[in-house]
């Protein structure tokens, strides 16, 4: 099924990349639920 919202696909931009290395292990990639959540501004950067 696809997904009804897209995530953000990288390059990220630069608030939604400081915020992804806030809350990822060093060299994991960001999971789907966060690059989904990242696309809308009122999440909390």
């Amino acid at each position: 099924m696809p997904a009804r919202i897209t995530p953000v696909e990288p390059p990220f931009p630069p608030a939604i990349h400081e915020a992804l290395e806030k809350i990822m292990p060093p060299g994991v990639p960001p999971l789907g639920l966060f690059t989904t959540i990242a696309r809308d501004p009122r999440t909390p950067q």
